[in-house]
């Protein structure tokens, strides 16, 4: 009678870093503060937060060692 649904497709960028991620990662990686993000990108300091959080847990690493883990292109080094 009736058919399964289609599966879909997993959403989110699960491991890897969204585009924005990215952007934020190469600034985090440059040192600036989560204050300098939020103004260069046009974003709420809240959704920078956000974006910080995912990008150190993604990455494995910590904001001071942002500088040696990130190369540009979303992948840790």
């Amino acid at each position: 009678m009736w058919s399964e649904p289609a599966a879909r497709p997993p959403r989110g960028y699960g491991t890897e870093l969204s585009p924005r991620e990215q952007q934020v990662a190469e600034l985090l990686a440059r040192g600036s503060t989560n204050h300098d993000i939020a103004q260069t990108l046009f974003l709420s300091p809240r959704t920078v937060e956000r974006h910080v959080a995912n990008v150190l847990k993604k990455l494995g690493t910590d904001r001071k060692e942002m500088s040696t883990t990130y190369s540009p292109g979303g992948q840790a080094r």
